[in-house]
């Protein structure tokens, strides 16, 4: 089979497999299918993710623009500006939510970025309203950690630990937010030239409060040298009534702008 009939294959399973009814959720809603970048060498990239979303009180739409970047040869940098669409309660709200901003730089590894350890860091801006929780908490966080990447052949593999501490902490209430750890794996696996299969899990602990298990498939296709297109799928288990969200279903698009020794993994 070519790849790209393999491609629209592994998309409409992995559509028909993730679309869940709403459930019961609570806690702060991180876009954790764009916390893996794609490795490459390309000096500025934009990138454009739409997600339907579903959660405790009703439904999302997440629209986000992001710009990524190589600042000198060892640093990449991302900003993230989102949008939601929240429908709660028959009532609909719109507006931003919170920026962020991370950066990985390399601290041993090939030129490429495709194997090595990188430094990490992750920041969220209080741009948002808590009209818009679970996506907006109004509240400044950073943090810092390790992210690893490993090429096997046909198979990709990364790994990060990250802490990040939170500056508007709530134990009590509706709102209840700390400090928290995230341990992420991601493995991806060539399905055809130009595309990969690829599944992420999360494990995000609040110190104080709970924690929680994410889960993301995702299809990606490199529709040219500096195009890329990948769908996805999420989803959260543990208790029913401790869940951030239930599902998501997103597409994504990526578009570089050529450089003279841009190379994609």
């Amino acid at each position: 089979m070519s790849s790209y009939p393999r491609f629209y294959f592994s998309t409409l399973f992995v559509i028909l497999f993730l679309w869940f009814q709403p459930l019961n959720a609570s806690g702060v809603y991180n876009d954790f299918s764009s916390f893996f970048n794609s490795v490459d060498t390309s000096h500025v990239v934009t990138e454009f993710r739409l997600s339907d979303i579903t959660f405790q009180h009703g439904h999302s739409h997440l629209f986000s623009a992001a710009f990524r970047g190589r600042v000198y040869s060892k640093t990449t940098v991302k900003f993230i500006i989102p949008y939601f669409a929240l429908r709660s309660d028959e009532l609909i709200s719109f507006g931003f939510g919170d920026f962020a901003f991370n950066s990985t730089t390399m601290m041993k590894g090939d030129s490429l970025g495709v194997n090595g350890v990188f430094f990490r860091t992750d920041f969220r801006f209080p741009t948002g309203s808590k009209s818009l929780y679970p996506f907006s908490i109004h509240s400044l966080d950073g943090g810092c950690g390790i992210e690893v990447r490993r090429n096997l052949s046909l198979v990709y593999l990364k790994g990060a630990a990250t802490y990040t501490f939170v500056g508007e902490r709530c134990y009590e209430g509706d709102y209840l937010y700390s400090n928290y750890l995230v341990f992420a794996a991601s493995v991806g696996i060539e399905i055809g030239k130009r595309s990969l299969f690829q599944l992420s899990g999360y494990n995000m602990n609040f110190r104080k409060n709970d924690e929680h298990w994410m889960f993301i498939p995702e299809v990606k296709n490199y529709l040219t040298e500096n195009i890329e297109f990948s769908i996805c799928g999420g989803f959260e288990i543990g208790k029913r009534d401790n869940r951030i969200f239930n599902s998501m279903v997103s597409v994504y698009l990526a578009f570089r702008f050529p450089s003279g020794n841009s190379q994609i993994e």
